[in-house]
Protein backbone atom coordinates (compact mmCIF):
# COMPACT_ATOMS: atom_id res chain seq x y z
CA UNK A 1 0.00 0.00 0.00
CA UNK A 2 1.20 3.51 -0.79
CA UNK A 3 2.00 5.44 2.38
CA UNK A 4 2.80 8.76 0.71
CA UNK A 5 3.50 10.32 -2.69
CA UNK A 6 6.08 13.10 -2.87
CA UNK A 7 6.63 15.24 -5.95
CA UNK A 8 9.58 17.28 -7.13
CA UNK A 9 8.49 19.68 -9.88
CA UNK A 10 10.18 22.31 -12.05
CA UNK A 11 8.18 24.85 -14.02
CA UNK A 12 9.04 25.23 -17.70
CA UNK A 13 11.31 28.15 -18.50
CA UNK A 14 9.42 29.14 -21.66
CA UNK A 15 5.91 30.53 -21.28
CA UNK A 16 3.30 29.48 -23.81
CA UNK A 17 4.87 26.04 -24.13
CA UNK A 18 2.54 23.00 -24.15
CA UNK A 19 4.74 21.42 -21.46
CA UNK A 20 4.23 23.63 -18.40
CA UNK A 21 6.35 21.61 -15.96
CA UNK A 22 8.37 18.44 -15.48
CA UNK A 23 8.03 16.34 -12.34
CA UNK A 24 9.40 13.30 -10.54
CA UNK A 25 7.10 11.32 -8.24
CA UNK A 26 8.25 9.06 -5.41
CA UNK A 27 5.87 6.47 -3.99
CA UNK A 28 6.68 5.59 -0.37
CA UNK A 29 5.72 1.94 0.14
CA UNK A 30 6.54 1.90 3.88
CA UNK A 31 8.59 -1.17 4.84
CA UNK A 32 8.64 -2.40 1.23
CA UNK A 33 10.74 0.60 0.10
CA UNK A 34 9.96 3.23 -2.51
CA UNK A 35 9.60 3.75 -6.25
CA UNK A 36 10.83 6.93 -7.93
CA UNK A 37 9.46 7.70 -11.39
CA UNK A 38 11.14 10.52 -13.29
CA UNK A 39 9.82 12.59 -16.18
CA UNK A 40 6.12 13.25 -15.70
CA UNK A 41 5.02 16.31 -17.65
CA UNK A 42 2.26 18.78 -16.84
CA UNK A 43 0.62 19.57 -20.18
CA UNK A 44 -1.20 22.88 -20.57
CA UNK A 45 -3.10 23.03 -23.88
CA UNK A 46 -4.65 26.38 -24.83
CA UNK A 47 -7.94 26.99 -23.05
CA UNK A 48 -8.01 23.56 -21.37
CA UNK A 49 -7.18 22.43 -17.85
CA UNK A 50 -3.71 21.01 -17.17
CA UNK A 51 -3.22 17.25 -17.31
CA UNK A 52 -0.38 14.87 -16.50
CA UNK A 53 1.51 12.91 -19.15
CA UNK A 54 3.57 9.93 -17.97
CA UNK A 55 7.29 9.58 -18.56
CA UNK A 56 7.87 8.71 -22.22
CA UNK A 57 10.63 8.02 -24.74
CA UNK A 58 10.76 8.79 -28.41
CA UNK A 59 10.81 5.73 -30.61
CA UNK A 60 11.58 5.65 -34.34
CA UNK A 61 8.25 7.18 -35.32
CA UNK A 62 6.32 7.98 -32.15
CA UNK A 63 6.54 8.47 -28.39
CA UNK A 64 5.78 5.58 -26.02
CA UNK A 65 5.16 5.54 -22.27
CA UNK A 66 8.00 4.33 -20.07
CA UNK A 67 5.70 4.10 -17.04
CA UNK A 68 2.09 3.03 -17.42
CA UNK A 69 -0.10 3.55 -14.34
CA UNK A 70 -3.72 2.39 -14.03
CA UNK A 71 -6.57 2.80 -11.58
CA UNK A 72 -6.25 4.41 -8.17
CA UNK A 73 -2.46 4.75 -8.29
CA UNK A 74 -2.69 6.76 -11.54
CA UNK A 75 -5.31 9.05 -10.01
CA UNK A 76 -3.21 9.59 -6.89
CA UNK A 77 0.01 10.32 -8.78
CA UNK A 78 -1.75 12.66 -11.23
CA UNK A 79 -3.44 14.48 -8.34
CA UNK A 80 -0.14 14.86 -6.44
CA UNK A 81 1.65 16.24 -9.53
CA UNK A 82 -1.17 18.69 -10.32
CA UNK A 83 -1.36 19.81 -6.68
CA UNK A 84 2.38 20.57 -6.67
CA UNK A 85 2.00 22.40 -10.01
CA UNK A 86 -0.88 24.46 -8.59
CA UNK A 87 1.15 25.33 -5.47
CA UNK A 88 4.16 26.49 -7.50
CA UNK A 89 2.18 28.48 -10.05
CA UNK A 90 0.22 30.26 -7.31
CA UNK A 91 3.44 30.99 -5.41
CA UNK A 92 5.18 32.35 -8.53
CA UNK A 93 2.20 34.56 -9.41
CA UNK A 94 2.33 36.12 -5.92
CA UNK A 95 6.06 36.87 -6.21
Amino acid sequence: MIKEISVSLNLAKKSGNLVAAVADATLDLADAGSIKMCGFRVMLPDGKPPWVAPPARKGDQTWFDVVHLKGAVKKRVDAAVLQKYDELTKASSRA
